[in-house]
């Protein structure tokens, strides 16, 4: 295949993100030429597999997965300049340099680039003389960058206008709704010119943006091909934006900012590529500015076209949904997002808070509990946080206790409050189950047949762990004809392991009394189960 043609090709894909299949395509031609950079585009394709592989079994943290595909783009863009600077118009067959030695170095190999990636950084010196003037009426400002051009061949056209382009359509979408003061300016920077000074990393873009204090700043690389097509490489930055709200057990907010850099390919005609990608921006920018339904409306319309813009997306619009109290379209946003990367904390805990507020504790503790088994070390202390605060809502203070204690052993000093806080609140609603178990127990020793005694200890055990002292207090509050749903469920969920025949005598009795399958399987995974089963 001709040489040229190939590269054009492989740099469409790239530009519809089908990352996977530009790998294909390459490693077929290489290896089909006998060319030197064959390997180098086989452990590319290694790593990218890899990545994919881990990401759908929740080893691999979202920002990490995207780091590592980052990486792989970056390297086939360099095993295509190391092509195209080959003589003649065929792939050569005769041994070249070795792009990617790292990829075969193992982990520790790979920590180092990520490392540099992060760390080695070209000093970007004041820029504030080069920042445009915005309006004072402006509430969120918003940075332009000319866009990087990058030549192909002899016949390569530069582009020069997509940062007027984005400007145009993100101030299109804006000016359609009232109340959003957002004003949008461009950075009085050459790419070519002054390459030094332009931004590689999203640390360096964020300090041109916090120097000129705009609150985004866009940028990134462009390509006309001589066909006329186009590849972008857009790239953007949030300074400051708390933009990600975490919720928590307690009915209060945090916020979870987004840090890491996002990129988003784009290919084709170049007004639609700018337009989905302004879309994405612009949802965001509506939720922060108080506008969650016109930020749901554009961000509905992206279609992602990868991962990470899945997650990015499915998180705003999650973000807005939960600003305009729509908490069952927040759940399915974060159901999308854990289907592409089921290993990603802030959905996992919003999930769980949210399934927990519609009155479905028993699935909010399975998340967090399916979370845990990942063994994610970053956040291993916040899930524990949650599920023993769950716990504790369920009603299982032994439970409560037990995951508190496991986040006291793995949290770091900004953790100290927040564990102390609930450790009290545990101790408390300890102390007053005791308590009231004590009380009937003494009761009971006077008159051993009282009903509303044994449903007070049956009650207080459960929520002690002490199971089976649970269950003997509520089969005798049983037999005395009890009516209260707690002695009810506990009886349900000890006969569901292994006595079908009580099972159904007790939930034929609860039917006759009033007491809901419902009610009975609140907080109850078993149950749940259990009422689905006999149901069908």
């Amino acid at each position: 295949m001709d040489k040229l043609q190939l590269i054009a090709e492989i740099k469409r894909l790239v530009g519809k993100a089908d990352v996977e299949k530009a790998l294909q395509r390459l490693v077929e031609e290489l290896e089909k030429a006998g060319s030197g950079l064959a390997n180098d585009a086989i452990q590319a394709q290694s790593l990218f597999q890899k990545t994919q592989k881990d990401e759908k079994q929740g080893l691999v943290s979202f920002e990490n997965a995207k780091l590592n595909y980052n990486q792989v783009t970056d390297q086939i863009l360099d095993l295509l300049e190391a092509l195209k600077k080959e003589g003649g118009n065929d792939i050569q067959a005769k041994p070249a340099k070795r792009l990617l030695p790292w990829i075969a170095g193992g982990v520790l190999a790979l920590a180092a680039i990520a490392a540099l990636f992060f760390y080695t950084k070209k000093e970007v010196p004041p820029v504030s003389n080069d920042c445009p003037v915005f309006e004072d009426t402006a509430a969120f400002k918003i940075l332009v960058l000319p866009f990087k051009p990058i030549k192909l061949g002899d016949n390569g056209v530069l582009p020069n206008d997509i940062h007027r382009q984005i400007k145009g359509k993100l101030a299109d979408l804006l000016n359609g709704v009232p109340g959003i003061k957002a004003k949008i300016e461009y950075y009085n920077i050459d790419p070519i010119k002054e390459e030094s000074l332009y931004p590689d990393v999203s640390d360096e873009a964020e300090k041109i943006a916090r120097n000129c204090n705009a609150q985004l700043i866009i940028w990134g690389t462009a390509e006309k091909q001589a066909s006329g097509e186009n590849i972008v490489l857009t790239k953007y930055k949030f300074r400051e934006i708390k933009n990600l709200t975490k919720l928590l057990i307690t009915g209060n907010t945090e916020v979870d900012t987004i840090t890491s850099l996002s990129s988003i390919f784009t290919q084709g005609l170049l007004t639609d590529g700018i337009f989905a990608n302004m879309q994405l921006l612009f949802g965001v920018i509506a939720n922060e500015m108080g506008k969650p339904g016109e930020a749901i409306a554009q961000l509905e319309q992206v279609q992602p076209t990868d991962s990470s813009t899945t997650v990015l997306v499915n998180m705003a619009l999650s973000n807005s949904h939960l600003a305009a109290n729509h908490p069952e379209k927040a759940i399915e946003s974060l159901n999308k997002v854990l289907e592409t990367h089921p290993g990603y904390w802030l959905a996992v805990n919003n999930r769980a808070v949210l399934n927990y507020e519609m009155g479905n504790t028993a699935a909010a503790l399975q998340d967090v509990g399916a979370f845990i088994e990942l063994q994610d070390t970053a956040k291993l202390t916040d899930a524990y946080l949650t599920r023993s605060a769950l716990s504790l809502k369920a009603q299982s203070i032994d439970k409560a206790e037990e995951y508190i204690n496991e986040a006291s052993k793995l949290a770091t000093s900004k953790y100290t409050r927040e564990i102390q806080q609930l450790k009290e609140v545990i101790t408390k609603e300890k102390r007053e189950q005791l308590k009231i178990k004590k009380e009937a127990e003494l009761n009971l020793q006077a008159n051993p047949e009282d009903t509303k005694e044994l449903e007070k200890k049956a009650n207080a055990d459960k929520k002690l762990g002490n199971i089976q002292e649970a269950v003997v207090a509520a089969k005798a509050a049983f037999d005395n004809y009890s009516t209260d749903p707690g002695v009810y469920k506990i009886l349900l969920e000890d006969a569901a392991k292994n006595d079908t025949n009580l099972f159904k005598k007790v939930a034929k009795k609860a039917d006759q009394v009033g007491i809901s399958r419902k009610e009975l399987s609140k907080d109850s995974r078993v149950l749940q189960e259990r009422f689905k089963m006999t149901r069908q």
